[in-house]
């Protein structure tokens, strides 16, 4: 029997994933046994959770690796189950981890990879998928009947009745990287109060603020609105934000109830990024400014002037 493999990875991530075992997105590929992938053991509730999601079996892999950077020892790993469980399909999330694995598991395997996917449907012996592709701007639907990788940037949210399962163990001392890359340092970014992929209030600062100091301000609003902050590449790059508050084709992307962004002018690659926020209120000088396309609502004027304004209003 051929088999559709589901990395959901460890921690926090394998609640995140479980969401692609279940609803039509795994039970429409029919005649596919529903495996996930996860990296450590799990507890018996956590288990029972992921049957319920739809998992038909579940494999728990002790690496043999401790090193933070795992991408390429994990993509050896899922070949290997690919390999070993018939595999014709992978499902993984849409992160930078998640991506990375990916493309290792592609060229182990030949076969294509496909990011950025919104859904995926069976006809037959073909599978017609929907993608977010030209940076996000544009929805692409293909059709394909080769096996493939797929990174989903939209989840399910509904979840599959299953009732249990089989329990596999896999150690992974045998595997080998593909490569001769090791992590020789690890460098840990800070980490935020609130997760920018899950906030519902997500505040954004481009170049109009002016300087770091102008930047500081959208954090005192983001406490107050209990949102998170966001930054387009420059203002990464000026180190006014630290890189994984990037929004945008080569950062997150986010899908917000509201977002609000402040001196950003609405270059492409940011707004593939923030694209799916169901709210957009702009703050711009330039009133022909691209970012007033994708607003619900917009303001003509000074960034600096009216966020001190709005964070007085709110006290």
């Amino acid at each position: 029997m051929e088999s559709l493999l589901v990395y959901l990875g460890d921690g926090d991530t394998i609640k995140e994933n479980a969401a692609l075992l279940s609803g039509k997105e795994c039970w429409s590929l029919s005649g596919l046994q529903v495996i996930g992938a996860v990296f450590g053991a799990l507890l018996e509730e956590e288990r029972a959770f992921l049957y319920g999601a739809g998992a038909q079996t579940l494999i728990e892999i002790t690496e043999n690796e401790t090193s933070y950077w795992k991408a390429d020892t994990r993509a050896k790993i899922l070949t290997d189950l690919l390999k070993q469980n018939k595999g014709t399909l992978l499902f993984l999330g849409d992160t930078i981890q998640e991506r990375e694995i990916g493309a290792r598991v592609c060229a182990a395997m030949g076969w294509p990879g496909w990011n950025h996917i919104v859904s995926v449907e069976s006809e037959g012996e073909r599978k017609r998928i929907r993608r977010l592709a030209y940076g996000k701007c544009l929805l692409e639907e293909i059709s394909l009947r080769q096996p493939s990788v797929m990174s989903f940037l939209l989840r399910p949210r509904q979840l599959a009745n299953g009732t249990g399962g089989e329990l596999v163990s896999y150690s992974a001392d045998h595997i080998r990287p593909f490569g001769q890359a090791e992590c020789v340092e690890e460098i840990r970014e800070p980490v935020e109060d609130i997760d920018l992929e899950k906030a519902e209030i997500v505040i954004g600062g481009g170049n109009g603020l002016g300087g770091r100091e102008n930047f500081e301000l959208l954090r005192e609003l983001a406490i107050r609105l209990g949102g998170a902050v966001a930054a387009t590449r420059p203002v990464i790059e000026a180190g006014w934000a630290p890189r994984n508050r990037q929004v945008g084709q080569s950062g997150k992307s986010i899908s917000p109830e509201l977002y609000l962004a402040f001196g950003i002018s609405g270059a492409s690659q940011h707004i593939s990024g923030m694209i799916n926020a169901k709210y957009v209120v702009a703050v711009n000088t330039d009133a022909e400014a691209p970012i007033f396309q994708y607003a619900d609502y917009g303001i003509v004027g000074d960034v600096n002037e009216i966020l001190p304004k709005l964070l007085q209003d709110l006290k």
